[in-house]
């Protein structure tokens, strides 16, 4: 009767490790398979909004107020006068996944504005004639916005987070209104350049329902900017949502 008892004890053993085996595949098998679904292929859009930060200098600000009041021969006393180089930004963009790291977008952006604010008081100076009291006040809004394009190389960390890194560049229209005013009157001016800058962004990604995904990004835009009120990199802090195809 020994041999038989020691008989059954080796099959049921060999039954538990062919149990054990089956469940680690298993196990293994829904692990391997977890990156795949995390990174779903494909077409997507995506929009965001945020804050944006210019740096910059009010002395390019000052340069450009003082050539109007050349041009209008008016003269400062006293000026008091602010820069608010912060401001909110927002974007949108169509993006396709090739691979479960990569993914490239293209898109628009609107980077916010930088205002300027100038009140004065002082004169009018027209030759061979006494000085004019007045006050003078000049509004300068410098605003960036444009088309970009970019890749981004993607980290997914789990089955609903990830982190990504993006590098591209931007096709950004400066604008530059001037806005002089005082108790008699009003004028206004525009002027505007085109450039291209370079853009690099970090961010994470939760994904959820499936189809849609929140992020938080942080991107710089190097020199952005005109000739007018200077260059200065821009960086932005934005909220947004996508959704998959």
């Amino acid at each position: 009767m020994l041999p038989i008892v020691r008989h059954q004890n080796t099959r049921c053993h060999s039954k538990s490790r062919r149990g054990r085996l089956a469940v680690l595949l298993a196990l293994c098998g829904c692990a391997a398979a977890l990156p795949s679904q995390a990174a779903e292929l494909g077409f997507y859009v995506a929009g965001n909004y945020g804050t944006s930060s210019r740096q910059t200098d009010i002395a390019k600000y000052d340069e450009l107020a003082q050539a109007f009041y050349d041009a209008f021969q008016y003269t400062p006393a006293t000026t008091t006068r602010t820069l608010d180089d912060k401001d909110s930004s927002f974007g949108f963009v169509a993006g396709y996944r090739l691979l479960p790291h990569l993914a490239f977008e293209g898109g628009y952006i609107d980077m916010g504005s930088t205002a300027y604010r100038a009140q004065n008081t002082g004169a009018f100076l027209t030759p061979g004639l006494p000085p004019e009291p007045a006050n003078l006040n000049v509004n300068i809004d410098s605003k960036a916005s444009g088309i970009t394009v970019s890749a981004l190389g993607i980290l997914p960390l789990s089955y609903r987070f990830e982190l990504y890194a993006r590098g591209g560049l931007v096709f950004s229209t400066n604008t530059v209104h001037v806005f002089l005013y005082n108790e008699t009157g009003s004028e206004a001016h525009e002027g505007s350049k085109t450039s291209t800058n370079f853009l690099a962004g970090v961010g994470a990604s939760m994904s959820f329902l499936e189809i849609y995904g929140l992020r938080v990004e942080y991107q710089r835009v190097f020199d952005a900017g005109d000739d007018f009120t200077g260059k200065g990199d821009l960086d932005m802090v934005s909220l947004g949502i996508t959704v998959g195809f």
